[in-house]
């Protein structure tokens, strides 16, 4: 819908101090890190650096002649309302709603006669920052507990409100003194997670060693303890808590219980999961309940191919709300009532779309050979009437980390995109995800960060891009690619060899930052892509959660890891105009990085210091 167009002048970029002392040394090798400076985001000339940044970012996107025209149209399209799956706690109905453009969604009480609102979180701050991260109502629905952070904050506040009149209680759990449950200091670096079980007996205590998808299992009985949880109060006993699976060789997820015998979903011999059941009094014997290959089907429900974005039932109720979602499907919540001999599922809510007519797209999966041989799945959505003949534009998106599979769902842009600019975007389960369960994690023998490497020749297959399906050939010209987390990483190498910016648009996500970058199609392959600027190199703080991410990316402190992560660490390989070997004068692209001053993941040192680095 428009370009950013070319400028008379040379843009006077802000330049920043280089500090040559600052040489770390990885293994015998030297590398520089002359912006350290720059990770501190309260100092002066910290704070001078982005406000000239952002001065020179304004004068360039102020013209852009269509920037009013496309965000009208997205606001426009952005404005429908959105719903999530009822729950249910003490005989009542609970759940969310956004009117359309709301900044944060609503909680609502109750299914019968009109709807009232229990929690309204754009009421909690003047510029709609405050967000309700979790709330959980009492078992009789008298109290409901909720969390809410501010600007993105991973802290939560959390605050109990009685049901009834919307009173808030006094006492506000604001990180203060809580009951000490379980300490590990020999394992700083192990994160966790609790949950009290669905008969309130039981508190399991899930340990994690990094983003691999394996875990530690603890359980602990409440409802003996003989002074009760408040009888640890203001002491530094710990809970008893027993354990029941003690090594990290598999993945375990609470499923049910009766009383002493639990049923947990795991991949342990399992690539694609299995339901097996274990009693805690003799946790040695182990029963498999149910495997997707050997076990029998007994209904299958009526969705078509898309993404299950939620599950709301409870195991004493005969009543379960699922949400669902596809390319071509904003979202419907179905009703379905299990107490039937065959389960009934009806339409409880569909979500309508102004401007948007679903039978104007098609949506074809295909499956692309890589360079080892492996097929890539890999879904086509494209406007009716379009010939997938190398005639239209493609934008491709990839993300393979951290066992994400990542399914068909519904995206304003890129329907925007694709109706009025006859763009074809392509979704590319590459290696990395979880599409192929625990398998297909991690390439063999590629381990660690090494899978960035296997997963962009994954990416470099499908940029021309020879398809075959049901006897027809599929061209597909990339001219775009996009990513966000992990899935910027990948198209590292695709990006520096760029020239010529025609259009940017960039978001940040997870605290990556993000950047589109396309590029003259008469000299590169394909002609854009957005990019990670994690710097791999950084130190983690023992505050954030960056050390479980070595699991996939791999860990500057092991040498063999370090020699992958210096052939892919963004900030070591921007490959500078004048610093590429090459007869003619060759730019990479403008770039726009965006970051978050409030991001507890992954602080704005990352983003500033490879802008640092490219406007040197």
């Amino acid at each position: 819908m428009g370009s950013l167009p070319a400028f008379d002048e040379h843009l006077q970029y802000p330049t920043a101090r280089r500090d040559e002392s600052m040489v770390d040394n990885y293994h015998g090798v030297m590398v520089p890190d002359p912006y350290r400076w720059l990770e501190d985001p309260d100092s002066a000339e910290t704070k001078e650096f982005v406000e000239k940044q952002m001065k020179l970012t304004d004068s360039v996107l102020k013209t852009c002649e269509t920037r009013e025209r496309l965000r009208e149209k997205l606001t426009e399209l952005y404005d429908f309302p959105k719903y999530s799956a009822p729950s249910r706690a003490g005989g009542k109905y609970f759940f969310f709603h956004n009117t359309g453009l709301q900044p944060q969604r609503v909680l609502y009480d109750s299914l019968d006669g009109k709807p009232e609102v229990l929690l309204d979180p754009n009421t909690l701050s003047e510029d709609g920052t405050v967000a309700l991260t979790a709330y959980a109502v009492s078992e009789d629905a008298k109290f409901m507990a909720y969390g809410t952070s501010s600007s993105g904050s991973d802290w939560i506040t959390i605050k109990v409100m009685r049901i009834e009149d919307k009173c808030i209680e006094p006492d506000t759990v604001s990180w203060s003194e809580d009951i000490l449950c379980w300490s590990d200091p020999d394992n700083p670096k192990h994160t966790r997670s609790a949950k009290v079980t669905d008969d309130g007996k039981y508190v399991l205590l899930y340990t994690y060693e990094n983003c691999d998808p394996v875990n530690k299992i603890y359980h602990c009985n409440i409802s003996v303890l003989p002074r009760g949880l408040e009888g640890y109060k203001g002491t530094k006993e710990l809970l008893p808590f027993v354990k029941l699976i003690d090594t990290f060789d598999a993945l375990y997820q609470y499923i049910a219980n009766d009383d002493a015998i639990f049923t947990f979903l795991t991949n342990k011999d399992a690539p694609r999961n299995k339901l097996v059941r274990v009693d805690l009094k003799e946790p040695t014997s182990w029963n498999e309940l149910r495997d997707l290959e050997t076990g029998a089907l007994l209904h299958h429900l009526p969705l078509d191919i898309g993404t299950v974005t939620e599950i709301s039932s409870r195991r004493k109720e005969s009543i379960i709300f699922i949400g669902f979602t596809s390319f071509l499907i904003p979202g419907i919540i179905y009703m379905c009532n299990l107490e039937a001999k065959i389960p009934d599922m009806r339409i409880f809510r569909e979500i309508d779309v102004r401007g948007f007519d679903r039978t104007e797209f098609n949506v074809n999966q295909v499956f692309v050979p890589s360079k080892d041989g492996t097929k890539i799945p890999m879904f086509i959505v494209a406007r009716k009437g379009i010939s997938l003949d190398g005639s239209h534009p493609c934008l491709l998106y990839g993300y393979g980390g951290f066992n994400v599979s990542i399914t068909p769902y519904f995206s304003v842009t890129r329907i925007l995109i694709a109706k009025h600019l006859g763009v074809i975007f392509c979704i590319a389960n590459i290696r990395g995800g979880g599409e192929y369960g625990k398998n297909g994690i991690k390439p063999v023998p590629f381990q660690g960060s090494r899978i960035v490497l296997t997963t962009s020749y994954q990416l470099q297959s499908i940029l021309s891009l020879l398809v075959t399906r049901n006897q027809e050939s599929y061209v597909l010209k990339v001219e775009a690619m996009e990513g966000f987390s992990s899935g910027l990483v990948l198209i590292r190498d695709l990006i520096f060899s760029a020239v010529l910016l025609l259009m940017l648009v960039s978001w940040t996500c997870y605290g990556f930052t993000s950047l589109q970058l396309v590029r003259e199609s008469h000299l590169f392959p394909f002609n854009g892509g957005f990019f990670c600027i994690k710097i791999l190199f950084q130190p983690y703080s023992p505050s954030k959660p960056g050390h479980a991410w070595t699991s996939d990316f791999g860990c500057s402190d092991k040498e063999e890891e370090f020699h992958w992560l210096i052939k892919y660490s963004p900030l070591h390989n921007v490959r500078r105009p004048w610093d590429k070997p090459s007869r003619m004068f060759v730019q990479y692209p403008s770039t726009m990085l965006l970051t978050a001053d409030h991001d507890d993941r992954v602080v704005p040192l990352h983003s500033l210091k490879l802008l640092a680095c490219l406007v040197l």
